[in-house]
């Protein structure tokens, strides 16, 4: 009943400014005066009091009919105590009509109150939607938009189109409603599904659960959601018991109860830490760290979660490096197809494969020339004894060729000799290759003799061993930073002066991987199954085509990640282990 009271109460003002204006405009053809209206308008003002009171006494009073009410019975007493104000009035009832629209659209808002599209709104979304600053903003846009339509009304109805009265009459009323039919409806049904199709970057407080997923299918960043089939399955436990789904698919979102027979991730917790994350009153990443809930299933899809959800906003990214340690602007050497059969492999990562990134791209690799027929070996430096050189150059002079030290060097430096291709493994250390890595480069100096030669504009020393044919060279080094440019400066600089001083090697690829911590962590499986099939991708290639691509480095060398994302991440990971516990104990194996 109070529905229909409501919608009587908002029509009658309406029908009362529309008899006006038919009246007024056919008496004064006829020459009547404002006098002669009286009665009429007592009447219309009884009508507009007695539909004010009624929509007080049953609370259903709305911006129309205070604004529209208003300006009515401004008009009316105008014709009682200015009767020249008055017939303008008179002559002008759908501007003033057009003014009192104008007025409820532009000022509220202004003085802090709702916007006039918020009632109309509220019927096509349920009441957890009404409460998201995302409806709000979405209805002040509606809102002035509107005040920008009946501005343009108010404008269009005081034209004058033709000479022709009873014309002038028609277009002064069609334009503006024809504005309003062709434009305004349209555009109102259209822009609310746009505006929160983008999402929002305003902060949620949704009071359950159970409110925040009902809203969730309104808020889907359609543009975000492209191309996304996936289902997300909840068992929420504690103060609200939940077992629902999300279905994103074709950019629509819906929730359902229950479970789900095949869902893409599960999300186990308690209910109100969901709802806090949710909120933003508590970091999701740093909950996951310190394992307040768990996941099954594709843990990546919840570094888009909340994405999904928010406004698209250009993302502070790494930027895009010129020319990147692994760019194409360095000529890397290439072989004729076929020609590497034999690899040797010198790790000098002290971790074993369980936890070494370095290692793990080496050995995908490994695995994609082996599927090519290549044969390779492993040197595991760690487990070598190896002294640092003394710099007495007794290789070059007293027994050339031949090291004092009588440790595991020797043996290396044949396999060395004897191999197509040296692949380096190192972890990023302090901007540059390891120690057991650097100590190792500098006893490889009995393979060079002390002579000097210039080759295309270099001076560097002569091969000993004539015999021995040309190598490809490849290094895989694994740091912290999400940048690589500024930190793999320093092994980039070491492997490419080998590549162009020792003159029968060959530097083919530079696999440098930043923000590497992050890949063992289940939410970046998505970018360590990129970075593995690139690795065994390039190790593929280089056995048959000889050539390694550009693009493989690339993939490599992408942290996939926001910077201050990363930033904010590594830190939560860090204090979760601070004077708590090893990182052996605190940090997913790889394997």
């Amino acid at each position: 009943m109070t529905r229909l009271i409501k919608k009587i109460t908002d029509i009658v003002p309406f029908i009362v400014v529309t008899a006006i204006n038919s009246v007024a405009l056919a008496m004064l053809k006829m020459g009547k005066q404002a006098d002669d209206f009286r009665v009429f308008l007592i009447i219309a003002a009884a009508v507009i009091v007695t539909n004010l009171i009624l929509s007080i006494v049953k609370k259903v009073l709305t911006y129309f009919t205070i604004a529209i009410s208003s300006v009515t019975l401004f008009g009316i007493l105008a014709v009682f105590v200015y009767p020249q104000l008055g017939i303008l009035f008179l002559n002008n009832t759908i501007a003033a009509l057009y003014a009192a629209l104008f007025l409820i659209t532009f000022f509220p808002p202004i003085f802090g109150l709702d916007p006039f599209t918020y009632d109309f709104s509220k019927k096509s979304y349920p009441e957890s939607v009404h409460r998201m600053p995302q409806f709000k903003s979405i209805n002040l846009v509606l809102n002035y938009f509107w005040a920008l339509i009946f501005a343009l009304a108010f404008t269009l109805t005081l034209i004058t189109y033709t000479r022709d009265y009873a014309l002038q009459q028609i277009l002064q009323t069609i334009v503006p409603i024809t504005l309003q039919l062709v434009i305004g409806l349209p555009l109102t049904r259209k822009l609310p599904e746009l505006l929160m199709a983008k999402g929002s970057q305003q902060k949620n407080n949704f009071s359950s659960v159970k409110e925040m997923f009902e809203a969730m299918p309104y808020g889907l960043n359609t543009k975000k959601a492209e191309g996304l089939d996936l289902v997300i399955q909840f068992k929420l436990n504690g103060e609200e018991t939940i077992e629902g789904y999300l279905t994103i698919s074709r950019n629509k979102c819906s929730y359902s109860d229950g479970l789900h027979e095949k869902p893409s991730t599960t999300i186990i917790s308690d209910s109100k830490l969901w709802l806090d994350i949710s909120n933003g009153d508590v970091s999701g990443d740093e909950a996951l760290i310190n394992k307040r809930y768990t996941v099954e299933g594709d843990a990546g899809i919840l570094l888009t979660l909340s994405d999904l959800f928010t406004a698209s906003v250009p993302l502070k990214r790494v930027k895009k490096q010129k020319k990147d340690a692994a760019g194409s602007h360095f000529l890397y050497k290439s072989f004729e197809p076929g020609y590497i059969k034999k690899i040797v492999v010198i790790n000098s990562s002290p971790r074993t494969d369980k936890f070494s990134k370095s290692l793990m791209m080496a050995n995908k690799f490994l695995s994609g020339a082996e599927s090519a027929g290549a044969e390779a070996e492993m040197v595991n430096l760690k487990d070598k004894t190896i002294n640092f050189c003394t710099c007495c150059y007794s290789c070059w002079t007293k027994t050339p060729g031949v090291c004092i030290f009588k440790d595991d060097m020797p043996k290396i430096l044949e396999k060395i000799r004897m191999a197509d291709l040296i692949v380096y493994v190192t972890p990023l250390y302090v901007f540059s290759v390891s120690a057991q890595l650097k100590v190792f480069i500098d006893r490889m100096l009995p393979l060079l003799q002390p002579y000097m030669v210039k080759t295309d504009g270099i001076t560097n020393h002569p091969n000993r061993f004539e015999e021995d044919g040309p190598n490809g060279l490849i290094v895989f080094s694994a740091g912290g930073f999400p940048e690589v440019k500024k930190n793999f400066d320093g092994i980039s600089a070491i492997v490419r002066n080998i590549g162009s001083h020792f003159q029968k090697t060959n530097l083919m690829a530079e696999f440098f991987l930043p923000a590497s911590e992050l890949l063992q962590q289940p939410v970046y499986r998505e970018r360590r199954t990129r970075v593995e099939e690139a690795c065994f991708s390039a190790g593929r290639d280089a056995v048959l085509t000889g050539t390694i691509s550009d693009s493989y480095m690339k993939i490599v060398s992408d942290p996939g990640v926001d910077q201050d994302v990363f930033i904010d991440q590594a830190n939560m990971f860090w204090k979760s282990l601070d004077g708590k516990k090893a990182y052996y104990q605190g940090t997913p194996k790889l394997f």
